[in-house]
């Protein structure tokens, strides 16, 4: 099983997008989340975002996967660069 990571913990960091699944959300005001497989430092781990700009990105670029991209933070969202 792939070590999980904190999504902000990735922030400046490159990475892999490797693959990822939505999924129904639980929490109020928050409709689904993404569960996103990724690729550092020569190892796979997982993390979880609810960030609707990030799942936006993440269905842009399905059929071109895996791509590198950093994760950048711009006030109050995420995004990849």
């Amino acid at each position: 099983m792939e070590e999980k990571v904190a999504f902000s913990e990735l922030v400046g960091r490159e990475f892999i997008v490797k693959n990822y699944e939505l999924f129904p959300s639980k929490f109020e005001g928050c409709d689904e989340f993404a569960v996103i497989l990724i690729e550092q430092n020569g190892g796979e781990v997982i993390t979880t975002t609810s960030s609707r700009v990030i799942m936006d990105q993440l269905g842009k670029m399905k059929d071109k996967l895996p791509v590198k991209v950093t994760l950048q933070r711009r006030n109050k969202y995420f995004t990849f660069s």
